[in-house]
């Protein structure tokens, strides 16, 4: 149990630091955790406020060897797969903003301050 709780104040102490650089980013969106409870993400978001901010950021992070991923909970109606097995779509504005303009990169244990200083580096202007 004492490793978890390790775990859980290291993400959480990850995700404050980088989230400090996200709120004082005009270019980038905070995203509202006042609902959670227990702070131990996996993952950073980081949700741009267009395209073309997240490819800045995006090279940002390439440039710096550090793997991004899509934002999972994007439009799934972009997904390949869901043509093949679902013929309706929605508009459904909010959810491709977040996948178009949104990416994460991963938040572990054992990131280092050196890691963390390279990710708030890559999300500097």
């Amino acid at each position: 149990m004492i490793f978890i709780n390790e775990n859980i104040k290291k993400r959480k102490k990850n995700y404050l630091k980088i989230e400090k650089i996200i709120l004082n980013n005009d270019d980038l969106f905070a995203v509202k955790r006042n609902h959670i409870s227990l702070l131990s993400n996996f993952a950073i978001p980081i949700l741009c406020k267009d395209s073309r901010t997240r490819d800045f950021y995006l090279s940002q992070f390439s440039g710096a060897g550090i793997e991004v991923r899509p934002v999972i909970a994007g439009n799934i109606q972009n997904q390949p797969f869901f043509n093949k097995y679902v013929s309706n779509k929605y508009s459904l504005p909010d959810t491709s903003f977040i996948h178009d303009n949104a990416f994460y990169c991963g938040n572990y244990p054992e990131l280092t301050e050196i890691d963390l200083e390279v990710i708030s580096s890559c999300l500097s202007k």
